[in-house]
């Protein structure tokens, strides 16, 4: 027979195995691809730095459903073929969805890998209206980028008067760039302005400006609108100023970031950025992840950082409500809702496109300031 005092001592092993168990459960993967590393990386990099600090505090909530959430990252080298290869890596190693591919550019390259797949991108910042009211397994929290150029046109036109612009976009991310200065031209068209030449550069392959800048002052603008990285839009602004032409300039919410502010000095001041976050945020709950963000990964929060941060904070929040069955996740986040955010009102439809504030930023005396503020429309 065994005895009473063995059946205690069993009992007692037993539940020391299962609280072991349930304590080493397997993490809930996510995984973020970006461009890590290269020249044009400080959207990879911050946006991995958002959505690292998010899952740190998530974990420190209790994680989702008792299980921690794990954020495997990969480099997508910022090229077509890294970014794709980057999803295949980080789907070998079981994640049940992704985030990142901070640029337009690297979710076009892997929609129909991801399509076939039947995995989910959740993305802060790719923001091409190719991906527009479509129902497949894209998601983001940036609006289409027609909102921001339709806004930027009417605001250099309307209240800033300028007539005659000139457009530079950087066609190695044309499924935003190009789609971006389409919009602005047809807008800024349609109110009575002129585009006197649109002009597209490879990135990786221009690095001399000048011949591109003469042919365009011929044309006399009174503004350029530059839809290009904050280190090709800061290129263009030294050698307007080495030219001693002073063109008004705008620019998409790509170029908003403090690299802007340190590769281009004084070139950059006046210039006007069209964008969906401020620094100048005064809730409590941007100052928290403010000063949090910048004291763990020593740098300045910016749109991206934001950005990725309250993309997977929404990812969590999805995941607790698919009550451990994830493949419910798609379903959970096409449905309406009203999405969390540090500063502002921001909804998301059934198809995984959102509405949120749009701001008006320009460069005055070295730092970035609001001028400007526009409230969504659900």
């Amino acid at each position: 027979m065994i005895r009473l005092a063995s059946l205690s001592k069993m009992f007692w092993v037993i539940s020391i195995i299962l609280m072991v168990a349930g304590c080493t459960s397997p993490s809930i993967k996510i995984g973020f691809a970006g461009e890590i590393s290269g020249k044009n990386a400080t959207l990879g990099v911050r946006g991995r730095n958002g959505a690292a600090l998010a899952v740190q505090q998530i974990n420190a909530g209790g994680g989702i459903d008792g299980r921690k959430l794990e954020l495997v990252v990969e480099d997508g080298l910022g090229t077509p073929e890294g970014i794709l290869a980057a999803d295949q890596r980080l789907e070998a190693q079981g994640v049940i969805a992704l985030t990142g591919h901070m640029t337009s550019k690297e979710t076009s390259s892997v929609m129909p890998y991801l399509e076939e797949k039947g995995l989910i991108l959740f993305s802060p910042t790719t923001a091409s209206p190719d991906f527009d009211q479509k129902e497949d397994h894209f998601f983001r929290l940036i609006p289409t980028n027609l909102r921001q150029s339709y806004t930027l046109a009417e605001v250099m036109f309307q209240d800033e008067g300028m007539k005659r612009a000139a457009v530079i976009y950087d066609v190695d991310n044309q499924s935003f760039s190009k789609t971006f200065t389409d919009g602005f031209g047809e807008r800024f068209m349609a109110l009575g302005g002129s585009v006197t030449g649109v002009y597209s550069f490879s990135a990786a392959a221009v690095q001399n400006f000048l011949p591109m800048l003469e042919e365009i002052r011929l044309q006399n603008p009174d503004m350029i609108l530059v839809a290009a990285s904050p280190l090709n839009t800061s290129q263009i602004a030294q050698q307007l100023d080495l030219m001693d032409w002073h063109p008004r300039l705008a620019a998409s919410n790509w170029s908003y970031s403090d690299d802007l502010l340190i590769l281009g000095g004084r070139t950059v001041e006046g210039i006007m950025i069209v964008t969906h976050f401020t620094p100048r945020c005064l809730s409590e709950a941007f100052i928290d992840f403010k000063q949090t963000y910048e004291a763990e990964f020593n740098q300045t929060v910016d749109f991206s950082s934001v950005l990725s941060y309250e993309t997977m904070l929404e990812f969590g929040r999805a995941l607790d409500e698919c009550d451990g069955n994830y493949q419910r996740l798609k379903e959970v986040l096409s449905t309406p809702r009203q999405i969390y955010s540090l500063c502002d009102q921001v909804w998301m439809d059934e198809t995984g496109d959102v509405a949120r504030s749009i701001y008006l930023i320009n460069v005055r005396n070295g730092a970035f300031e609001v001028v400007k503020t526009i409230q969504p429309k659900p």
